[in-house]
Parts: C-alpha cells; sequence; structure tokens
C-alpha cells in the first residue's frame, strides 16, 4: 500500500482549483496533508481530509491500516524435549 495519496479539488465547473485550496486533516495524528493535498500517512486509524475554496468544503475520508507483515519467524528454530517422566 501506499503511504501518500495526492487528492484533487476541482469545482463544478471542472475547474481545478488544487493548488488554491486550503487542506486540512481532522487527525494529524493518523495523516497529514500538506498545501498541494498530498496526504501522508503516519499511524493507524482514521481521519478527513477537508479542502476549502472560496468558502466552499470537499471532504475524503482516510484509513491508515497497520502494513501487512512480510516474514514470519519462529523461536527458537529447534528444539529437543524429553517425555515427561
Amino acid at each position: 500500500m501506499p503511504t501518500t495519496q495526492q487528492f484533487t479539488a476541482t469545482t463544478d465547473q471542472d475547474q481545478d482549483v488544487t493548488a488554491d485550496a486550503e487542506w486540512s486533516s481532522s487527525d494529524t495524528g493518523v495523516v497529514t496533508v500538506d498545501a498541494s493535498g498530498v496526504a501522508t500517512a503516519v499511524a493507524p486509524g482514521e481521519a478527513t481530509i477537508t479542502a476549502t475554496y472560496r468558502g466552499l468544503e470537499a471532504t475524503a475520508e482516510v484509513t491508515v491500516t497497520e502494513p501487512a507483515p512480510e516474514s514470519l519467524n519462529i523461536t527458537p528454530d529447534a528444539a529437543e524435549l524429553e517425555p515427561a517422566a
């Protein structure tokens, strides 16, 4: 899964206002968003990204998940046991 996502803000007239919008996150402990609409995952959880432009607001829900493990280990990797008496 990616750790960043570019969001875009467009008007109902299909005008891209991404660079002119103000961007915010409801929980910067979960995801941050910069002035150009790029959101970056910080920690697992849920947050709302908001774009504001000329008094209008649009939102997007973001869910940050734990990364999936890439390997599994078992310790010890060998054992010798005796039956119980």
